[in-house]
Order: structure tokens, then sequence, then C-alpha cells
């Protein structure tokens, strides 16, 4: 999310996705659980309908919820980590 760019269309999330035991790992890694924690404690309720409409191709709602998240320093430190856990196209 720190690029401008769509990350999930990206080549590096296309590996991810590729490989079923690197993404369990990421989804479970603690500074994973921790963002999730941040984002529900953040929106609520709101968190659902924002998944649910980023599932539909719409994801400005989710991504407005990120970026919210990304301007306070544990939030950017925590994505900053789970960047650094995805596997980089070579």
């Amino acid at each position: 999310m720190s690029q401008n760019y769509d990350a999930l269309r990206s080549d590096e999330a296309a590996a991810l996705l590729g490989d079923k035991e690197k993404l369990k790992a990421l989804l479970q890694s603690p500074e994973t659980k921790r963002l999730m924690e941040l984002l529900r404690s953040q929106n609520g309720d709101k968190l659902k309908d924002a998944a649910q409409q980023a599932r539909q191709g719409d994801a400005a709602s989710l991504t407005a919820m990120m970026q919210k998240l990304m301007d306070t320093g544990e939030g950017a430190a925590l994505v900053s980590q789970i960047e650094g856990q995805i596997p980089k196209k070579s």
C-alpha cells in the first residue's frame, strides 16, 4: 500500500498467491494479526463492509482505512514489516 499501484495485481502478489505455505505464514504472522486488530479497533463494523466491497472490485473504502492506519507510526511500521515478508519477484 505504500507504493502508488494496485498491490493486489502486482507480480509479488501473484507470487505470494501461488505459494500457499508462504501466504499462510504471512496471514498468521504477528504483524498481520496486529494490523488486523488495529483495523478492527479503528473501524469496527465498517471493516467487514469495506472488505466485502473490495471483494466485489471496489477497494476505495478499504484503501482509505489502510491509509488512515498507515498515517500512524505503528501502522506504518507493521505494513513495512509485512511488505518485507512478501517474496520479491527476481
